[in-house]
């Protein structure tokens, strides 16, 4: 009986999928169309493409804008009384002088030893 509500949800997230999809290519397709229209010696294809991916890279603006609201948002709910719970100013800079010093000896290790790439030109 699980893998029976399990199989219904996958087919109704496909089938939400599915449409969502099918949306996304019907409006860049509808841009690309008016593209090839208004600039006749684009391709259809091309024309597609470009109306794709302007239709992903607006959605994920939009995605990115939303996502930054819902966190001002949050960021406005918190109470006065939470900001016992982060770190103090002495953690994180012991944590920093950490990473600083993990990152330096990393560094360090790295330039003294030479690859076969950079190794140097003969003189002629």
């Amino acid at each position: 009986m699980k893998w029976l509500t399990l199989v219904a949800f996958v087919g109704v997230c496909g089938l939400l999928l599915g449409a969502l999809m099918s949306v996304a290519i019907a409006v860049g397709l509808a841009a690309g169309y008016c593209l090839h229209w208004l600039v006749p010696g684009i391709d259809m294809g091309l024309a597609t493409v470009v109306g794709e991916l302007s239709f992903f890279c607006v959605a994920l603006v939009v995605a990115l804008c939303l996502l930054a609201s819902s966190y001002r948002h949050l960021a406005e709910n918190v109470s006065d009384g939470d900001e016992n719970e982060g770190w103090s100013d002495e953690q994180v800079e012991y944590v920093a002088d950490q990473v600083s010093e993990t990152v330096l000896a990393n560094l360090d290790r790295s330039s003294g030893s030479r690859g076969r790439s950079s190794r140097p030109r003969p003189r002629r």
